[in-house]
């Protein structure tokens, strides 16, 4: 793993790739505890390498973002709500908890490369990092090493 992402990404898994047809990631986020902070991946089965974030604190999302893994950008609630309704049953949803500070520093970090004209920067392939996150072992993910 790229050794920037691993110090931006310290993440604990909760659950990955649970079908959309048997958790809404919205009705999720309302059942979170007010001290949650982290994240939800929502990954469409038909678009290899094309993932929604939903970035958390408590029950408040504090933004979204789309990405792949050569674009990402920020998207409104009101798209991801419009994609998820239309493809619902294509998207399975991750749930991960991360350090607010940790958490801060992946927001910022994506805010940087979509700034950079939403095409990534300094060779990191956020989407690809999103994927080997996804595709670990079912353990806690603990990327810091």
């Amino acid at each position: 793993m790229n050794q920037r992402m691993a110090r931006i990404i310290n993440a604990k898994e909760i659950f990955r790739d649970v079908p959309a047809s048997t958790i809404d990631p919205l009705l999720l986020v309302d059942s979170l505890g007010r001290e949650f902070s982290g994240f939800i991946v929502m990954s469409r089965e038909d678009e290899a390498g094309e993932y929604f974030i939903l970035f958390l604190e408590g029950k408040d999302i504090l933004e979204t973002g789309r990405m792949s893994h050569d674009h990402r950008t920020g998207v409104s609630l009101e798209t991801v709500k419009l994609t998820f309704a239309e493809w619902k049953e294509r998207f399975q949803v991750s749930l991960f908890e991360a350090a607010r500070e940790d958490l801060e520093r992946f927001r910022m970090t994506f805010h940087h490369e979509t700034e950079g004209s939403g095409r990534q920067g300094a060779g990191v392939d956020l989407a690809a990092m999103v994927k080997q996150i996804l595709d670990a072992p079912n353990s806690a993910t603990n990327t810091t090493s």
